[in-house]
């Protein structure tokens, strides 16, 4: 036997609202529950640097840089921008290599 009540429900989907940012200034945080996430705050990021006030930048390549550092691990590694121009300065078995 059915139900004899109004059913109330919406027939459609609500529609989708999007949340713009341009900046995440509390960076990624994987510790904490998803739903309690800051908004400004990323729970992953591949591939992207956090700068200055947490504006999103690509990471850079590695494929540009000269060539390949060699089969020791990498001890340590760092990159500035001189004149336009990216370098990376790592350090591998002992030595200091800059490209």
């Amino acid at each position: 036997m059915p139900l004899l009540q109004k059913n109330n429900l919406p027939k459609d989907f609500p529609p989708v609202t999007y949340l713009t940012m341009n900046n995440w200034k509390r960076g990624v945080i994987t510790l904490i529950d998803k739903s309690r996430l800051p908004k400004d705050a990323l729970d992953e990021a591949e591939n992207i640097f956090l700068v200055e006030d947490g504006q999103p930048s690509p990471r850079p390549g590695v494929g540009w840089f000269g060539e390949a550092i060699g089969n020791d691990p990498i001890d340590g590694f760092d990159y500035f921008d001189y004149s336009g121009a990216i370098h990376l300065v790592a350090a591998s078995g002992g030595k200091i290599i800059v490209h």
